[in-house]
């Protein structure tokens, strides 16, 4: 019943006629519950509820700006609502209302990615559209998906925009082939920069696998209530850590299974919810990227990693680079986005980022005046029982702990994913600070239990913080607060149902020499 109740629900979210879709939505909901048979009150705000909690893609119903706001009593039978279903549709038809069947649409409304205090990025699907037409704040810009890679005419887009005021917010509208699509989305500039660092607050995770296709059956829906209390944590951004999508039996191989894959994910209800509360940033990992443990020598990695561009809004990736790489600040934090596929030689350990990428990174941190400086990679840097997928088995990484000690940069800080657990690590070495690493899995993937036992070599790592080892579906927060010496970072992971597990904060003070 639920295919019927989302079809026609999916239909009911387009229509451009206010009483069809309140009725098809109607239907749709009294056909398929206990709740057929009663007297309903409809006002104004019940409409947009129903709209709302119906429709087939969050955030896709359609409000009719003319709608009067007065209440409606009707009775509802599943006969009376099996008689005028076919009439109403035949109605809509005759008017010329268009449907997901045919005509144009927005598959997934638009969400925020990178921003800064003058510009800001958005991210969308749209389906069967030739052209779009944005404007933000009176900013108007015409984007065409001619030359765009989709799936069955679901294409992703990206837009943004520059010379924006500071801290103001700005609402989006949206023109599908000149015909204005219901939007409403609001979307904020950071603050100026001050001498006065603020508050910041930001979430992560790593490893969610959404089943599409027979391999739904291989995570029951139960795993993604975890979306709802990260949804709920206020914070500045979210940060995904790798393993965003989980390409699967030759998903890698043609763009037309890649795009497929990630447009399924991307559609998840749960998903998509998060997504819209705050906005995102990401970097890929194996499994976004190409099969288990793929390195730079995968023979698609040009097509894959250009899909994952095509669906994160992320920082521009800096000239003369390739892969997924990026920066970005907030406040006096900066973010150093770091792709560890494209450029990996796994065999021989010769490389993990490659010179170019470490080139970059060396000059960013040289040049870098933040308190905190986040080094953000999908395997981890610092452990040293994890055998095969660690940075610690290449000489790339001693080089840089050795630069960082050489060229006294202050405030390093690793964060990682991939694991399928979670831990806090803290390497000490002779003339230099504390190094301290947040690993965080996994979202919604299945769960490494290895490390529970006392045979698996990451039983016992030695660089882990007591107490911080979680086998379990989580996700972590990281907390900058307070002021000058006493300016702290602080890891707290939850558990799937948002309650805290554990804490540990350290201050900026200590990550000096």
């Amino acid at each position: 019943m639920a295919v019927f109740r989302d079809f026609f629900g999916g239909i009911a979210s387009h229509l451009q006629r206010p009483v069809v879709a309140i009725c098809l939505h109607l239907w749709t909901i009294f056909l398929f519950s206990k709740q057929a048979n009663q007297d309903l009150a409809l006002d104004h705000e019940m409409v947009s509820i129903i709209l709302k909690q119906t429709s087939i893609f969050p955030g896709t119903y359609f409000i009719p700006f003319n709608m009067p706001k007065t209440s409606i009593h009707i009775r509802l039978t599943r006969l009376s609502l099996g008689i005028w279903i076919p009439v109403l549709l035949c109605w809509s038809a005759l008017l010329g209302c268009k449907t997901p069947l045919m005509g144009q649409r927005l598959v997934i409304p638009p969400f925020q990615g990178h921003t800064t205090d003058t510009s800001l990025r958005v991210w969308m699907m749209v389906k069967g559209v030739q052209e779009l037409r944005l404007s933000l704040g009176g900013r108007m810009q015409t984007i065409s998906t001619a030359n765009k890679v989709g799936w069955k005419k679901q294409v992703p887009v990206e837009a943004d925009w520059h010379g924006l005021s500071a801290d103001s917010v700005y609402t989006l509208s949206i023109w599908l082939d000149g015909v204005e699509t219901a939007c409403g989305k609001a979307f904020r500039t950071l603050s100026k920069p001050s001498n006065t660092p603020e508050d910041l607050s930001f979430t992560l995770g790593s490893c969610h696998f959404i089943g599409t296709g027979p391999f739904r059956l291989l995570r029951p829906g139960h795993y993604t209530r975890i979306f709802k209390p990260l949804e709920a944590v206020k914070a500045d951004f979210n940060l995904w850590l790798g393993d965003n999508v989980y390409l699967l039996t030759n998903e890698w191989n043609s763009p037309s299974r890649t795009y497929r894959k990630y447009t399924k994910v991307r559609q998840n209800g749960p998903t998509q919810a998060l997504l819209h509360s705050k906005p995102q940033y990401a970097i890929t990992d194996d499994h976004d990227f190409g099969p288990n443990n793929s390195d730079g020598a995968f023979f698609n990695k040009d097509m894959t990693s250009k899909c994952f561009a095509d669906f994160w809004p992320n920082p521009d990736v800096p000239d003369g680079l390739k892969g997924n790489v990026g920066k970005f600040s907030r406040g006096d934090c900066d973010f150093f986005l770091l792709d560890g596929r494209y450029h990996r030689l796994a065999s021989g350990r010769v490389q993990m980022y490659g010179p170019e990428q470490m080139d970059w990174l060396r000059r960013e941190l040289q040049e870098s005046k933040a308190t905190f400086k986040f080094v953000v990679g999908g395997s981890q840097s610092l452990s040293e029982v994890n055998q095969g997928e660690t940075w610690t088995d290449y000489q790339e990484q001693k080089d840089f702990l050795e630069f960082l000690r050489v060229n006294r940069i202050p405030g390093v800080v690793f964060l990682s994913g991939d694991r399928h657990f979670t831990e806090m690590m803290r390497l000490e070495q002779s003339g230099m600070y504390p190094l301290h690493e947040l690993t965080c899995s996994p979202l919604t993937s299945m769960l490494r239990r290895k490390p529970l036992k006392k045979s698996d070599p990451e039983h016992i790592n030695p660089l882990r913080v007591d107490g911080t080892l979680l086998v379990d579906h989580n996700f972590g927060q990281v907390k900058i607060q307070g002021d000058g010496p006493q300016r702290s970072c602080t890891f707290i992971i939850h558990d799937d149902r948002g309650r805290e597990v554990w804490s540990r904060t350290f201050l900026a003070s200590e990550l000096q020499f």
